[in-house]
């Protein structure tokens, strides 16, 4: 079958189906830097639900990956500290508030994981 004969390629999706950040070449840990990054700069200016709905779909991606925990700690570590760097003193304990926060949902999918597998123990 031609591109030409297949249904249109649908906005940020790959051909695969899957989300176009995931489809660039990127090692899984890279691509989930980046995106961790995006998803979270966008959650803390408003603290709203959908940014922390995409931090828990980076999560069930980064179980699906193969990702330890770990790994997103280590991501989730670097990428405060960036954020760290660049926010003013007064603004400290909000913003470890909203990393907190972010994080918790993030690892929801690992910790779902979990306990599935200790069920089926």
């Amino acid at each position: 079958m031609s591109r030409e004969d297949g249904p249109p390629p649908v906005p940020g999706r790959a051909d695969d189906g899957r989300p176009a950040s995931r489809a660039a070449s990127l090692p899984p840990l890279q691509a989930l830097e980046r995106d961790y990054r995006a998803a979270f700069l966008r959650y803390l200016p408003q603290r709203r639900e959908e940014a922390l709905h995409t931090g828990y779909a980076l999560g069930r991606s980064a179980v699906t990956e193969g990702l330890s925990i770990l790994q997103l700690a280590q991501v989730h570590h670097d990428v405060f500290l960036e954020v760290l760097c660049d926010c003013p003193r007064d603004e400290l304990p909000d913003v470890a508030r909203a990393a907190s926060e972010f994080f918790l949902e993030v690892l929801a999918a690992h910790d779902m994981a979990q306990r599935v597998f200790l069920d089926d123990r």
